[in-house]
C-alpha cells in the first residue's frame, strides 16, 4: 500500500466527466489539500469558482461502476485562521490545530 501526496492545481464543481487527477490502488492512502466552499485556499485567496469546488476525481485501480468505496478521513485540519474546520470537519471527526 502506497501513500500519495497530491497537491491539486485545479478544482471542479462537477467531477463526473473530469479526467482523474491521480490513480491509486485499493488500500492506498491519499494526503491532499482542498479549499473551502467559496473557492478560498489556506491563504484566503480565491483559486476556484464557487459553489463547492472539489478535489479529484481519483481513479481507484480495479474499481468498477457501481462499486462501493470506503473513505476513512484520518484527520481534517483547517487551514484558515485558528485552524477551524467548520461544521463539516466536526462531523467527520476533524481536529482543529
Amino acid at each position: 500500500m502506497a501513500t500519495h501526496r497530491f497537491r491539486p492545481t485545479q478544482y471542479f464543481n462537477v467531477i463526473g466527466t473530469a479526467v482523474p487527477c491521480l490513480r491509486v490502488a485499493d488500500g492506498d492512502t491519499v494526503i491532499t489539500d482542498t479549499i473551502d466552499a467559496s473557492g478560498l485556499d489556506a491563504r484566503e485567496m480565491t483559486v476556484a469558482a464557487r459553489p463547492n469546488p472539489m478535489t479529484g476525481p481519483f481513479h481507484i485501480e480495479g474499481a468498477e461502476p457501481g462499486d462501493g468505496v470506503d473513505v476513512f478521513p484520518a484527520g481534517l485540519h483547517g487551514a484558515g485562521p485558528g485552524g477551524d474546520c467548520g461544521a463539516a470537519g466536526e462531523r467527520a471527526g476533524g481536529v482543529a490545530d
